[in-house]
């Protein structure tokens, strides 16, 4: 499926972004929509969001990061009071809802699901750097970062430190991503893990595995390499401490860099897990 992509004017203030969204027509949302129900129809029992909920403003963004791909985001009308915004990323014939938020609309509350009301992006000039920065890199302005805008420094800082984690780190993909997951699961925080299930399987990461990291004790799925740098998210996540002996089998895998790399993306990804539970931003 080919989805052309077309643009509109904006009607209010929306910081330069370096990929901007781009509507899809109402064929294009046709032809969309069928696919992705089609797919949910096939991994669920009860009759997808898509089929039961009116959905409208689909629009797009080519991922610079991962040619060939979209992300694909559209809002879902739950009730008269209650609109949900879905995240889809799109490409090479597969498909991944991956992020999606709850909006109370009642105008006497205004309440959000998060304990942090989150910043519609566009909506502060003041944040039009930050926004832009955080478009770069990750191609959109997530819940998790529409909180954090609530603190320009803090979200700031956590979008440079989380991309040299996430974008600039030496360790292999795979295995990056299998240690945000396992984390996720230890922590508790769904919508982390949710975010990442597609990038562990745009890193090679298999099914069997990616399902292997939700077990309490790690078995056997996992090769000697895999399984050394979930044992260390563990340590890390549950016991805080590294037992010497396993710091010993890390460096005879790891340079120095590498050790880096790898206990700072088990602790940065403890920072993300609690930060969302906390908050509970996509619970």
């Amino acid at each position: 499926m080919q989805i052309q992509l077309t643009s509109s004017p904006r009607d209010k203030y929306h910081p330069p972004p370096p990929r901007p969204w781009l509507p899809l027509t109402a064929s294009e949302s046709e032809s969309f929509l069928e696919r992705l129900t089609g797919i949910l129809t096939r991994t669920r029992d009860e009759p997808p969001f898509t089929k039961r909920l009116p959905i409208t403003n689909l629009r797009a963004m080519p991922l610079s990061f991962y040619p060939g791909w979209l992300l694909v985001e559209g809002e879902a009308q739950v009730d008269r009071k209650r609109i949900g915004t879905f995240d889809v990323l799109y490409g090479r014939g597969f498909m991944w809802v991956i992020d999606g938020t709850m909006t109370d609309r009642d105008a006497d509350q205004g309440r959000m699901s998060t304990r942090v009301a989150p910043v519609e992006p566009g909506t502060r000039p003041e944040l039009a750097e930050i926004e832009s920065s955080i478009l770069a890199e990750r191609g959109r302005i997530s819940l998790l970062y529409q909180v954090l805008l609530n603190s320009a420094p803090i979200a700031e800082g956590w979008e440079k430190m989380l991309t040299a984690v996430r974008n600039r780190s030496s360790l292999p993909a795979s295995l990056r991503e299998l240690v945000m997951l396992r984390v996720a699961v230890l922590n508790r925080a769904p919508y982390e893990f949710d975010a990442h299930v597609p990038h562990a399987e745009h890193a090679g990461v298999p099914a069997e595995k990616i399902a292997a990291v939700k077990n309490g004790q790690l078995g056997g799925a996992f090769a000697p390499r895999e399984r050394l740098v979930l044992e260390l998210a563990d340590a890390m996540t549950r016991e805080i401490s590294v037992p010497d002996a396993l710091f010993e089998r890390l460096r005879g895998e790891f340079d120095e860099r590498g050790l880096v790399d790898l206990v700072a993306t088990v602790a940065a990804y403890n920072m993300v897990s609690r930060f969302l539970v906390a908050l509970n931003i996509g619970h």
